[in-house]
């Protein structure tokens, strides 16, 4: 499951298409939005055999999806902000994951606070929970390589350092 249908949502997707898994649900509250991006992403996986399902969690009931998913990753801005212990920085609202999988992978693209909200409501259900870290870290990377041509990015020392003056 993907939650969201932004540009992250669109990466995500791409990544995920390489894996050739058999079904990407993506969950989006705008009906239009959701339409466009579920058009675009089956003409990308034309010559893949994926089923590529949109849902509205604004029409439809999520939950039978949130029970069945091996992974779930949120592109969502949701969870970023600094009022840690409110219900409307959790992606769906908390209610959603009381029967989450302890089988569920939980990714969250947000690095600041570390964990999210929702990766604690997935610890707490004994989930394996990735936040969004790494792939700042390799965003950065990425771009410092590609500007600079330099092949020997200091990864180690910028993750480090990142977590040192993010939100704990």
């Amino acid at each position: 499951i993907i939650i969201g249908c932004g540009g992250s949502a669109r990466a995500v997707f791409i990544g995920l298409k390489k894996l050739n898994l058999k079904k990407i649900t993506i969950i989006g509250r705008n009906e239009n939005s959701l339409g466009i991006f579920i058009k675009n992403m089956k003409k990308l996986s034309a010559t893949n055999n994926i089923l590529i399902e949109g849902i509205n969690n604004i029409k439809s009931n999520v939950t039978p999806y949130i029970e069945e998913a091996n992974l779930i990753v949120n592109t969502t801005p949701i969870g970023m902000n600094k009022k840690k212990d409110e219900e409307e920085n959790i992606p769906l609202g908390k209610e959603i994951w009381k029967n989450l999988s302890n089988k569920t992978i939980l990714y969250d693209l947000i690095y600041t606070p570390r964990p999210t909200n929702w990766l604690k409501l997935g610890q707490q259900k004994n989930c394996f929970t990735i936040d969004g870290l790494d792939m700042l870290v390799q965003q950065g990377a990425l771009s410092i390589k590609l500007w600079s041509g330099f092949n020997d990015i200091p990864i180690e020392t910028m993750k480090s350092s990142a977590k040192k003056h993010l939100m704990v």
